[in-house]
């Protein structure tokens, strides 16, 4: 027994160590604030989508610049509401490609810093870009189902009564949102997690090598989630500190924060493979052996250099 829990205090410690020292990473001050940047940037297009779809499910134009007003403000739905009523065609596909290409910036700063961390050599830029628009997808799916289900599923499923479609049709997708709440929800999101973590670094990976680091970021998406939803339902017209812009300001905060929560479970994949190898081989930490490899091949170049001068 007391062998048991000398053992589960280690990897307490352990554990407590590696979250503080990924922390402290250089990639941790820059990743997360940039990836929240670019997510911010879709935000429009993606909600100038959705606006569309609802109005072509003849959502009334008045309701969808209600609800945008009361989730946000007056000035984001001024924003949204004239994309879809100004006839949109080739202009609004234009307009979505464009935001789209420019928020794969964050994903592709993803696929660079899972390179650093991982030790692996950076890809071409096409190979890359292609790779970050596919992310893009994925994690743009990701936000919109967290909003969508989690966040304002309630909201959602008010203004679905004023669709012109039978009460019967309504009932079901009203049960539909109640039901993916919670640990359905919850799983849909580990996987589409794990499925960016598997495929963001320029090597392959293996679903189990990035599962540790999916149900952090899990369980921290479900808290920051939580946080954010008791916001939007109960605290919304709060307007004390940032006026009509306090909603936007906190839509930013926790794309931030979840952003953060993504950046700290991909770093905690790279260190668990790295405490793994050591274990399984009896090996010295990889970050030294990268370090004796560098000067191994500094020491080669400079040999070689003298070689060539005689």
């Amino acid at each position: 027994m007391k062998n048991e829990l000398k053992k589960l205090k280690e990897q307490i410690k352990r554990y407590v160590k590696n979250f503080f020292e990924i922390l402290m990473r250089r990639e941790m001050r820059i990743l997360p604030g940039q990836l929240a940047f670019f997510l911010g940037l879709s935000i429009i297009p993606t909600f100038s989508l959705v606006a569309y779809v609802g109005s072509l499910l003849n959502l009334d134009i008045n309701s969808i610049n209600d609800f945008f007003t009361n989730v946000f403000n007056e000035n984001f739905a001024g924003i949204i509401i004239p994309t879809i009523t100004s006839n949109p065609g080739l202009k609004f596909i234009i307009y979505l490609v464009v935001g789209y290409f420019v928020a794969s910036n964050g994903t592709a700063s993803i696929i660079v810093t899972s390179n650093t961390i991982y030790g692996i050599k950076n890809r071409n830029y096409f190979y890359r870009k292609v790779k970050a628009i596919l992310m893009e997808i994925i994690l743009i799916t990701l936000v919109l189902f967290i909003l969508i289900i989690p966040v304002f599923g309630s909201k959602i499923i008010v203004l679905i009564g004023y669709l012109n479609i039978s009460a019967k049709i309504i009932n079901r997708i009203s049960f539909t949102i109640n039901f993916l709440k919670g640990p359905i929800s919850w799983f849909i999101m580990f996987i589409l997690i794990k499925i960016l973590y598997v495929i963001a670094p320029d090597r392959k990976m293996y679903g189990t090598t990035t599962t540790y680091g999916a149900i952090f970021s899990t369980v921290g998406f479900i808290i920051v989630t939580g946080l954010y939803s008791l916001y939007v339902n109960h605290i919304a017209n709060y307007n004390a500190f940032y006026g009509g812009a306090a909603n936007i300001i906190i839509l930013l905060l926790w794309l931030y924060l979840i952003s953060y929560v993504f950046v700290i479970g991909m770093a905690l994949n790279q260190r668990k493979e790295t405490l793994d190898l050591e274990i399984t081989t009896k090996m010295k930490p990889l970050e030294e052996i990268r370090k004796e490899e560098e000067l191994e091949k500094t020491a080669n170049i400079k040999t070689n250099k003298n070689k060539q001068n005689k």
